[in-house]
């Protein structure tokens, strides 16, 4: 009943648009993702409407289609539909996925995607990583760790922390520990600064420094996470 009216309101071009959405919610509902999104697409052709061009995006992502994407972030934000710190977190997200696909195949062009990324979005942990591993892998190392160090002091994140220890391949555990104490000085107290050193010297079976480092996060009555 519902779909029946929805079709008798986008006859009428002063209620098209409303219509397309409840359409398209309906849809959605029975499962229909086909269906859904060529509402979507019809809608997104007509107006500037958020929740179709979100819907758009959606639908091309799926899709594998990071070209295709990127050119509905760039309308999207031409129309108005978004924001521009939106605008750039989706870039930022498209472009590291373009980037992470050409990895091996076109690995120039995957660290200039990657770096795009990074620099529309600090704190994208992905884009981060790939750049630096991408930069290390061309011996950049010191290009490498910087990328990797402003990521960190943007959000400490556990990936980040085994990208920058494990930057250059034929360190020994000892050198990997050095690398994990100086990343934690950037963060200092910060939970993941004291996993990154206690799981580095783990691995240089130095378990006094690993119990010194976890021993500020179990104890004074904190209720430790599973990690």
């Amino acid at each position: 009943g519902a779909e029946r009216a929805f079709r008798r309101m986008a006859d009428n071009p002063e209620t098209r648009l409303l219509a397309l959405r409840g359409l398209h919610a309906e849809a959605r509902r029975r499962g229909d993702d086909d269906a859904a999104a060529e509402y979507a697409r019809e809608a997104h052709e007509m107006a500037a409407a958020p929740w179709a061009g979100q819907a758009v995006l959606e639908r091309r992502a799926m899709a594998d289609d990071w070209a295709g994407a990127l050119q509905v972030v760039e309308t999207n934000l031409a129309r108005k539909a978004v924001d521009r710190q939106t605008a750039d977190r989706q870039r930022a997200a498209l472009k590291t996925a373009l980037a992470m696909r050409l990895e091996e195949r076109d690995p120039v062009e995957a660290l200039a995607l990657a770096s795009e990324a990074q620099k529309l979005s600090p704190d994208l942990v992905p884009a981060s990583v790939l750049a630096g591993a991408l930069l290390a892998r061309r011996g950049d190392l010191r290009r490498a760790a910087k990328i990797l160090e402003a990521a960190w002091r943007a959000n400490p994140h556990p990936d980040i922390a085994r990208a920058y220890v494990e930057l250059r391949s034929g360190d020994a555990a000892g050198d990997r520990l050095s690398r994990a104490r100086a990343l934690a000085r950037l963060a200092p107290g910060h939970a993941e600064s004291q996993l990154a050193i206690a799981r580095a010297a783990l691995e240089a079976r130095d378990f006094d420094a690993a119990r010194r480092s976890m021993s500020e996060l179990i104890e004074g009555g904190r209720r430790p996470t599973a990690r």
